[in-house]
């Protein structure tokens, strides 16, 4: 399924000063950004320029909408919609949401020749049970699965309102529902006023009114977040979605196999590592991405051809991209073109930390360290808010010191608001200035909360830094809620480790840090 990962983060990797940007002035329109985990099972960012007190009014109308679709189309919860439809059925009731939605599927199974399928949830639940018992499935049982889509799914009588489900074939439509919502949620936003609107919802990313944004595009061999990536691209009035396998997937005997599947061979694919289809709508955005991952690089590129306003680049199992005729006129600038090279760390190794930031309490049960003041100051959504069925996302900064205490690289900042980023209260000591630097990045969809981020062994000015003793630190605060600095010291000496980071505090459910040497070459 296509999708995509944002991240706001400050940029500190130049050598000029950096500062932050001036407030503006009560009630005029300007741009407030928005994070929430656990949107649709992932991470969402929200970007909405307008006056704030119309542009909360628009985030609030967005997330409903958000929960009311994903309430019809959801394949998780056995109280949607869809999930409570009887397989089979003769003609029975269905809202037009869910009758519009199945047409878009019937539209691209056509499309596509049988590349994309409503029923490939037959395939998942196959592939999932051979995970557990730990082989992959035999032929006869890929043959079995494969014969269930091969019967005709359903009939839509749009008149009558109802739709016939001929068979009791598993039915999903996470291949392009996320599009569908993010389309519809984005359409709230701005019947509520808010003047240009940039969505991101696991990968699926929409952006529409006269503001153009810049998007970067990951880069599957490098999935940690802060890692360099393939592309920016220069989006106005369009949808982008990014389908690949290697943050989801099935591993089975010491093999990882993606989570997308063939639906003419029931095997997880292997052609393609990974597809971003720029689009007019996000539907359609979010079935081609899937699609192209299925389809030859050949087969998935005269697709998009054939489909109005659609660009792609797909990267092949080798690392080869293949991008369409209109792709170049969306690509900003190359971010390999300012690559300082691979890894300073020896033998080429790198420092990896792993962590999942901890779904909040709801505010009842919430104890620990509040907000103080500035949390009192504070108006707007509380941390634990479950509107939309997410909740916000704490500030993080994540940085490394050298054994005199001194900074030496900042890896992200994530904030929403650059007024209180003091609250981030070591990292904000040791850079008295800043300056933030917005970048939606399109990647494949992963749980909500979990993050990834690699040090090469330079410092903020881009030179390596000499062996010896340093410490990593891992700062999280939440509005209305609680704060936690952990940190891990580790040495730069080539041996390989694996280390929890430990500190006071509830926001963060587990941080690792590793030094990994890259596997030998075959």
């Amino acid at each position: 399924m296509s999708h995509c990962f944002q991240l706001l983060r400050v940029a500190l990797a130049t050598a000029c000063p950096l500062s932050l940007p001036a407030a503006f002035a009560q009630g005029e329109p300007r741009t407030l950004r928005f994070d929430h985990e656990n949107i649709l099972g992932t991470s969402m960012h929200l970007e909405l320029r307008a006056e704030e007190h119309i542009a909360k009014r628009a985030k609030v109308e967005l997330l409903d909408e958000i929960e009311r679709l994903r309430k019809v189309l959801s394949t998780y919860d056995a109280k949607s919609e869809l999930r409570k439809l009887p397989k089979p059925c003769p003609p029975t009731p269905a809202s037009a949401d869910l009758r519009a939605v199945m047409h878009a599927c019937d539209t691209w199974r056509a499309a596509s020749s049988g590349a994309f399928h409503p029923g490939v949830e037959v395939l998942t639940k196959l592939w999932g049970e051979a995970q557990k018992r730990g082989s992959v499935p035999s032929e006869s049982e890929l043959a079995a699965a494969r014969a269930q889509l091969t019967v005709e799914l359903w009939t839509i009588d749009d008149a009558a309102g109802t739709v016939r489900i001929a068979s009791d074939t598993p039915l999903s439509f996470d291949a392009l529902a996320k599009g569908f919502i993010i389309d519809r949620a984005v359409a709230a936003a701005q019947a509520a006023g808010a003047h240009d609107v940039l969505l991101e919802i696991g990968g699926d990313l929409r952006v529409t009114g006269s503001s153009r944004s810049r998007v970067s595009v990951a880069d599957p061999r490098q999935p940690a977040d802060n890692a360099e990536k393939l592309c920016q691209l220069d989006l106005q009035g369009v949808a982008v979605a990014t389908s690949g396998g290697y943050a989801r997937g099935f591993d089975i005997g010491g093999k990882h196999y993606s989570h997308i599947l063939d639906p003419r061979t029931g095997m997880p694919v292997e052609r393609v590592l990974q597809a971003t289809v720029i689009a007019p709508d996000a539907v359609t955005a979010d079935a081609l991405a899937t699609i192209l991952n299925v389809l030859s690089p050949e087969d998935g590129l005269a697709l998009v051809a054939k489909t109005p306003g659609a660009a792609s680049m797909v990267v092949d199992a080798a690392g080869a991209q293949h991008a369409s005729p209109a792709w170049s006129k969306y690509v900003r600038a190359s971010a390999n073109a300012a690559s300082k090279g691979p890894s300073v760390l020896p033998g080429e190794g790198q420092i990896v930390l792993a962590f999942e930031i901890q779904q909040p309490p709801p505010e009842s049960e919430r104890g620990g360290e509040r907000g103080g003041e500035r949390g009192r100051e504070r108006g707007g959504e509380r941390g634990g808010d479950r509107r939309g069925g997410g909740y916000r996302r704490p500030y993080v900064a994540v940085w490394i010191e050298n054994q005199a205490g001194q900074s030496v690289r900042t890896l992200c900042l994530w904030i929403e608001k650059p007024r209180w980023i003091d609250d981030l209260r070591r990292w904000s000591k040791l850079y008295a200035q800043h300056e933030d630097d917005v970048e939606a990045v399109t990647r494949a969809t992963r749980a909500p909360g979990k993050y990834e981020l690699t040090w090469d062994g330079r410092d903020d000015l881009g030179q390596p830094v000499p062996a010896g003793p340093y410490s990593m630190y891992l700062e999280v605060v939440r509005e209305h809620g609680t704060y936690q600095l952990l940190s891990q010291k580790f040495a730069i000496d080539g041996i390989e480790f694996s280390k929890a980071m430990t500190g006071d505090g509830i926001e963060v459910k587990s941080a690792t840090l590793a030094f990994r040497l890259p596997a030998p070459k075959k």
